[in-house]
């Protein structure tokens, strides 16, 4: 996959350095020349660059970029306008970092649904999350076996749990059901999650679900490749 990463301080810098790890082409972009010298043999590509400037932006490879991940940490201002900017030039999918709740309902004000918290999940989790498609979050219980969300897989819309069989097709438990809401704010209408409880064997699953998953790392692999 390709990635931009933009603003390369202790978060941004780990993520780019993370996701390159696991054969990744990242783009590292800072306007600071030291942090993108100190970086230029560890990720695929480096640039120094003002990250506000739309016609410099709009020169990047964004059509062929498949994230844009915006880890600007040190100024909200900066970060909502640099968002901003990667949301209004149409990138296929955009993470923005924010430093509190305010700034988190500004970003989804402007159409920011993805919203990174280097304080509640480390760079090598989202690497992780980036790299498999359909992972919302995951917890390793130990190096066997984890608990993670993952989006419903299409194969499993309007399906009851009994007819998937989560036991015994894939040797794996459902633990629960995380749900998508709206709740109006100040800034319009926000998306929240609630969480159903433990499903009964005639729960059905909906698009958009996220389901909670607990197993062996190894079966738990099999479920988040199936589309």
């Amino acid at each position: 996959m390709k990635f931009i990463v933009v603003g390369l301080g202790n978060f941004g810098a780990s993520l780019a350095e993370k996701l390159t790890e696991q054969g990744n082409e990242v783009i590292g972009i800072d306007r600071e020349m030291s942090k993108v010298t100190a970086l230029k043999d560890t990720i695929s590509h480096t640039i120094c660059l003002d990250a506000t400037d739309k016609a410099t932006v709009a020169d990047l490879p964004l059509q062929n970029t498949d994230v844009v991940v915006v880890c600007i940490g040190g100024n909200s201002g900066t970060n909502v306008i640099v968002s901003a900017l990667f949301k209004n030039l149409g990138v296929k999918r955009l993470i923005s970092r924010s430093a509190d709740s305010l700034h988190e309902h500004i970003l989804n004000a402007i159409g920011v649904s993805e919203i990174a918290k280097p304080e509640v999940e480390s760079a090598e989790r989202w690497a992780k999350k980036l790299c498999l498609k359909g992972l919302v979050n995951s917890f390793d219980l130990n190096p066997h076996h984890s608990v993670i969300e993952i989006k419903s897989p299409s194969t499993f819309i309007g399906q009851t749990v009994q007819q998937i069989g989560f036991r015994e097709n894939y040797n794996i438990l459902i633990l629960t059901i995380i749900k998508p809401a709206a709740k109006k704010s100040y800034f319009g209408l926000n998306s929240e999650e609630y969480i159903t409880g433990i499903p009964k064997p005639d729960t059905v699953i909906d698009t958009n679900d996220i389901l909670v998953l607990y197993g062996n790392t190894s079966d738990l692999q099999k479920i988040i490749t199936k589309k």
